[in-house]
């Protein structure tokens, strides 16, 4: 069996990849020799942990989810390695390829990963790797969803925007992850700000391009067609920033949906749409992908998509190839269970 036949059998995503794909290549039956223990993936985002294991004597991925320890230092390691133990059945994994937001560092540490406190201070795949008593690596949860995407539709050259609680870029050229000198190829948070802001204090591309920032967005112009009711106290935005008619920071799902008759609303997706599609273009200057695929909770919303494609459309610049993630919120998880395949039959 076959990775994509494996991510097809367990109805991660109805559309199959190309027969020259990688993933229509990469044989679970070569992943190691006889009686070697599964294949583990972990994505550990702010709040979920999710991971997949890829067993040589199966013909299904199993997967499971839990909410992110919030402690994070070794009792996140804990977590996840009771995950991958679980999802192993008891095995021992024949390699773990784990992803999370910030920089990985060569002692092994996490650097710019908020959402993981002590993490900047902790080797994570050698505490982890003592747990499992199997080889971790740790790389960028965007990067891994670039080489999901990759593997999936078999470009050697994309780049993958994860938006939602905040935003980055994973780059794959020439078939290879680029990581940059330090690890930090990608990290976009904070770019200065260059197309606008209705929020005081907006500074930075992902004040807007986030789920946190279409909220700001929204709330400002509510309040201010209000009349400023409930406008909150500066910083960026304010929590209660247009109560008179949002009553309080709306979820994002909320201003989408709103974005139809909601002038503000839709004021609020089009200065986000805006600033992702600056990015965009900067990366297709930069790099030359010859797709850049959106993805995130954020950015996988059609309402988001369609913005940042009538953005593209209305500027003159060359021509880009936007692309909705084939893989969805899993793109991380294939990245990383393709990734530990590489690492167990030493292909990088």
């Amino acid at each position: 069996m076959t990775l994509a036949d494996a991510v097809l059998y367990a109805g991660w995503t109805a559309t199959p990849p190309p027969p020259d794909a990688p993933a229509s290549w990469i044989d679970l039956r070569r992943a190691s020799t006889d009686g070697a223990g599964p294949l583990v993936g972990v994505d550990v985002g702010g709040t979920k942990v999710h991971g997949a294991a890829w067993a040589r004597d199966g013909a299904a991925l199993s997967e499971a989810a839990a909410s992110t320890e919030p402690s994070g230092g070794l009792a996140a390691v804990d977590q996840i390695a009771a995950l991958a133990t679980g999802l192993g059945r008891g095995r021992r994994p024949s390699a773990v390829v784990l992803g999370a937001a910030g920089i990985p560092q060569p002692d092994g540490t996490l650097a710019h990963a908020p959402n993981l406190p002590g993490w900047d201070a902790l080797d994570v795949p050698a505490a982890l790797s003592a747990r499992l008593g199997a080889p971790v690596v740790i790389e960028n949860d965007v990067a891994l969803a670039a080489w999901g995407e990759h593997l999936w539709g078999g470009e050697a050259d994309l780049a993958f925007i994860a938006l939602g609680t905040g935003i980055g870029v994973g780059i794959v050229q020439g078939g290879r992850l680029l990581r940059g000198a330090t690890g930090g190829a990608g990290e976009v948070f904070d770019l200065p700000l260059v197309t606008g802001s209705a929020v005081p204090g907006a500074r930075t591309l992902e004040d807007v391009a986030s789920g946190p920032g279409l909220q700001r967005e929204y709330a400002a112009r509510a309040g201010a067609a209000d009349g400023g009711a409930g406008a909150g106290g500066g910083g960026a935005g304010g929590a209660d920033a247009g109560a008179g008619r949002s009553g309080a920071l709306a979820a994002t799902r909320d201003v989408l949906a709103r974005a139809q008759d909601d002038p503000a609303a839709e004021e609020a997706v089009t200065a986000v749409a805006a600033a992702v599609a600056h990015l965009v273009v900067s990366i297709r200057c930069l790099l030359d992908p010859r797709i850049i695929v959106l993805g995130g909770g954020l950015g996988s919303r059609t309402e988001i998509v369609d913005a940042v494609r009538r953005q593209l459309g209305a500027g003159a610049h060359r021509p880009v190839d936007v692309r909705v993630s084939r893989l969805g919120p899993r793109a991380a998880t294939v990245g990383a269970l393709g990734l530990a395949h590489a690492r167990a039959t030493a292909r990088l």
